[in-house]
């Protein structure tokens, strides 16, 4: 029964996400490469490698709201977008 309540959760990758936290995943990642292979994961190593069309349209729509908030100012997602790419190589 256990298995089959695990299997219907992780099915839906929402479900996955609230079963591993993202904080948690990552330093148990990290913790398993630094002992394993030698190296570390830091989340700004992850974030340096993420790219804005990699991104999903509600999370880019969130940033936007909160640097418009932050900023005093209505930005259009547009802008957000324009001003990540400018720190972005691609």
């Amino acid at each position: 029964k256990l298995t089959a309540e695990f299997e219907q959760k992780w099915s839906l990758i929402e479900r996955r996400l609230s079963i591993i936290p993202g904080k948690q995943f990552i330093e148990n990642l990290s913790t398993f490469l630094q002992v394993n292979n030698g190296f570390s994961l830091s989340t700004n190593m992850i974030l340096d490698e993420l790219r804005v069309n990699e991104l999903d349209p509600d999370l880019l729509k969130v940033l936007s709201q909160i640097q418009s908030f932050c900023a005093g100012s209505a930005l259009t997602e547009g802008q957000v977008v324009e001003s990540a790419e400018v720190g972005s190589d691609g």
